[in-house]
């Protein structure tokens, strides 16, 4: 039968720039139409499909998932009806029997008489449980008395160790010198006395998170590299001893004398720095010196003179 496509709804719809889905009916069948606009064009891409064909897949895919269904509703009705029979049946019997062992009366246990016979060997093997329970609670008593005596022995140990730690802070805080511990290794400073803190101007905290760069004078022989040098030098095992320009947190100089030895502490490989203040005893030494080469020089001219 001859149909004008200009009189189909789905061609209307995409010459008045209508895309989408249509349903119409074409001399009494039902169709579905769709149109798109190509863009930039004017072309129409345009399908039409009868109603009836595109629906009867999915017709035939209800079917189906109906059949499935019902299928599945049998087999879980038979599985139900196999699980009270094989499981929830004897599993109410253990339970029955379970709640009489509980309450000790394990001589009037009755035997479990159908198709599961084994639940009779649950009652004897019930008896030997408790028997392997009470076992089993004598030995967590006594695993639990050695346990609380070890953990008394290992407070008294943790207090005793606390208080020599305490004892050793103390006397660490109250040396006259400052102290530096350093990691023998790399050199890192890991803790300080209060008197270090006294005579640079750091706080501990500060100065564990230091370098000696810092802490230096910064120009040669009192570098980075030569405190570094000397830590190198004690972690060898030989002590050291020198002076050092030393730079408080404010900028000043100031002269130290550096004793450094290797030493174990808490496990690790340390090197104990005590440096002593000897900036007086610097300037009475350079005045002797000046006071000396004057007197040097006034003899030079008395004895020219002369």
């Amino acid at each position: 039968q001859q149909v004008n496509i200009s009189d189909l709804p789905v061609v209307r719809a995409g010459l008045e720039g209508r895309e989408g889905v249509y349903e119409y009916d074409v001399e009494g069948v039902a169709f579905i139409g769709a149109v798109a606009i190509i863009p930039e064009t004017d072309w129409l891409v345009i399908v039409q499909r009868d109603k009836n064909e595109v629906f009867r897949s999915f017709r035939n895919m209800y079917l189906i998932f109906a059949v499935a269904l019902l299928s599945a509703l049998f087999f879980v009705a038979f599985f139900i009806g196999y699980v009270n029979t094989r499981i929830i049946k004897p599993v109410v019997t253990i339970s029955a029997t379970t709640k009489k062992v509980a309450g000790g009366h394990f001589a009037l246990v009755p035997a479990y008489e159908g198709k599961f016979a084994e639940l009779d060997d649950l009652t004897v093997n019930f008896n030997r449980m408790v028997t392997a329970r009470e076992e089993r609670e004598r030995e967590l008593r006594q695993q639990n008395e050695d346990l609380e005596r070890e953990v008394e022995t290992r407070i008294r140990s943790e207090e005793a160790l606390r208080r020599s730690e305490e004892r050793f802070q103390t006397i660490f805080d109250s040396v006259n010198d400052a102290i530096f511990i350093h990691d023998a290794d790399t050199g890192a400073i890991l803790d300080v006395n209060r008197k270090m803190t006294n005579l640079f101007g750091y706080t501990r905290e500060e100065a564990c998170r230091m370098t000696m760069e810092a802490l230096n004078a910064g120009e040669p022989p009192y570098t980075q590299r030569d405190a570094v040098a000397w830590i190198k030098r004690a972690s060898s095992g030989k002590p050291q001893l020198f002076e050092w320009r030393y730079r408080h947190k404010d900028g000043r100089l100031f002269w130290g004398e550096v004793n450094m030895r290797l030493a174990a502490i808490g496990g690790l490989n340390c090197v104990l720095v005590v440096v002593r203040d000897i900036t007086d005893r610097k300037s009475v030494e350079e005045e002797k010196s000046v006071s000396l080469r004057v007197d040097l020089g006034v003899f030079r001219i008395i004895k020219n003179t002369i």
